[in-house]
């Protein structure tokens, strides 16, 4: 008992993000099968999980695929059901500060979206897409309109490789996994 009270009145000093980490991870119990309700991560536990369990080469890859997902929903027909209005405002604002060059535009919309991208976290509730209205049939229409941008099929619908699609699924699985969301069967099992 001594101990709790020795944390609890040293809460002002520098070391007190430490405690709160000692406190989440020794909290709950049982029998270690993940019972534990879940809990607020601290801002020291949310770094550690950002930077440790997938390397930056990885989430920007990531960021990448989820980005280039979300210009095309912007411009779908689809795009006020499944994208949320404050990412909707940006990627517009993003457009209108690009000027009227369309390549310019394009440029900024998968910057800002990119940058959306890296920053979800499920403690935050900053997903872009809304990802539980998203059924199976929209993120399949997004495959099948890709088309490869080198190599002989450029341009070709259909003609996109297994390894594209497997990182394309990839992305979306992360995407799943950062925000908090359960995923729906398909993003397990389609290929």
């Amino acid at each position: 008992m001594d101990d709790d009270n020795a944390v609890e009145s040293s809460s002002d000093e520098d070391d007190s993000s430490d405690d709160e980490e000692e406190d989440i991870s020794s909290s709950g119990g049982g029998d270690g099968r993940g019972g534990r309700a879940r809990q607020k991560q601290t801002a020291a536990v949310k770094e550690v999980m950002n930077t440790m369990c997938v390397d930056e080469k990885a989430k920007d890859c990531y960021a990448n695929e989820n980005a280039d997902f979300a210009l095309h929903l912007f411009n779908s027909d689809v795009k006020e059901d499944i994208l949320e209005p404050w990412f909707i405002d940006g990627m517009e604002n993003a457009k209108d500060v690009a000027g009227s060059n369309v390549k310019k535009q394009e440029s900024a919309m998968r910057k800002y979206a990119k940058s959306k991208m890296l920053e979800v976290h499920e403690d935050d509730s900053n997903c872009p897409i809304c990802l539980t209205k998203m059924g199976f049939e929209v993120y399949s229409e997004y495959l099948s309109e890709r088309t490869p941008k080198r190599g002989k099929n450029k341009g070709k619908l259909w003609a996109l490789s297994k390894s594209v699609y497997d990182k394309s699924r990839s992305g979306l699985v992360h995407l799943y996994r950062m925000s908090g969301t359960k995923r729906p069967i398909y993003v397990w099992n389609f290929e």
